[in-house]
């Protein structure tokens, strides 16, 4: 009891207060953690790492397509051992949900438009969607502890993210792209399964109201929604994608995690653990990062002339010149195109 008691009060920050003279005492919990990500971008490991902290809860990819049509089965069973993940073992993914599970399937609030078609909507009010995530946030305080969200579909939308939930710490986790696309390639070879690849050329459809992404989506308009895309054409299409998202989720971001750098530098997991704990007031462990490499030379596209074509089109647009100023670091362009152009050694 005793233990439980501390757990419980270690989630709560304690302020004093006098009011009349009279001395109160005001609880206030912890911020909540929003992770921004793509797929394949190692951020289920994260995502589990603040999973498996006491006085956490953690929802899986709260925008997944998958919660549409949830059923109490696939809840409690689906998890990194049901299917080729590559992810390190963990409960089942979406177990925080259950509460919020309809008797006729699927997660209370959630609707089909919150995965894809709303990726790039920044300027609209969307009430259905903030009413869906707050209820997420509200389950999480109820239970007295920390909501952790941690998304594969959000990147493009952080700034409305942002400005719905002002109070939450929002992390952005970049990868190199080349590796992050040839995830999802291995995972085809694999499995013959093309759910990675083609879920850029599915977000394509859906500029919504980003500039860049209706130039791009105007471009391949008849290429994306083809029977069959040139693997070439798929990669381009994701880079299009990971570059105008991951550009505008820089802009808006507490602390951008690079996770090739995490699994590489020991002074740099250093570093993020004190930024993190700095942020969330959490314990949390990442020395134990590392994301996989794959073999480059020899790949199944031309990485180097489609990054360089990628970059050379982002320079030439009002993308990364945005008038906007970013709110930690003026150089947070520069970064991202640095990031693609060294993506292939």
């Amino acid at each position: 009891m005793g233990g439980a008691r501390a757990r419980a009060e270690d989630r709560w920050s304690n302020a004093m207060w006098y009011i009349r003279g009279k001395k109160c005492e005001v609880r206030t919990i912890r911020r909540p953690i929003f992770l921004h990500a793509g797929m394949r971008s190692g951020s289920t490991y994260l995502w589990a790492k603040f999973r498996e902290l006491p006085g956490v809860m953690a929802f899986y990819e709260p925008f997944s397509e998958d919660l549409g049509r949830m059923s109490p089965t696939f809840l409690r069973h689906h998890g990194p051992d049901t299917w080729r993940s590559g992810h390190a073992p963990t409960a089942p993914y979406y177990l925080e949900y259950e509460p919020l599970l309809r008797p006729s399937g699927g997660v209370h609030g959630f609707a089909s438009e919150f995965s894809y078609a709303n990726y790039f909507v920044t300027q609209q009010e969307l009430p259905a969607q903030r009413a869906y995530l707050a209820s997420l946030l509200a389950q999480a305080e109820a239970a007295q502890t920390v909501p952790v969200l941690g998304f594969c579909r959000s990147l493009g939308r952080t700034a409305w993210l942002k400005t719905q939930f002002p109070d939450a710490v929002h992390l952005v986790l970049i990868r190199n792209p080349v590796y992050q696309w040839l995830s999802g390639w291995q995972f085809y070879t694999q499995t013959q399964n093309p759910y990675f690849l083609t879920r850029p050329l599915l977000i394509a459809q859906y500029p919504g109201d980003n500039p860049y992404m209706h130039l791009i989506a105007q471009e391949f308009r008849e290429q994306i929604t083809a029977p069959s895309v040139p693997i070439a054409t798929v990669y381009e299409v994701f880079l299009h994608v990971y570059a105008a998202s991951t550009l505008a989720a820089l802009l808006d971001a507490d602390l951008v995690i690079d996770i090739d750098v995490l699994s590489a530098s020991a002074a740099y997991r250093q570093f993020i653990t004190a930024q993190l704990t700095a942020l969330t007031s959490l314990p949390l462990d990442v020395t134990d990062c590392r994301v996989s490499q794959y073999p480059i030379e020899g790949g199944p596209v031309p990485f180097k002339a489609i990054n360089h074509h990628v970059v050379t089109r982002l320079l030439a647009s009002d993308a990364a010149h945005t008038a906007r100023p970013p709110r930690s670091c003026t150089a947070l362009p520069t970064t991202l195109l640095t990031k693609i152009e060294l993506s292939v050694p």
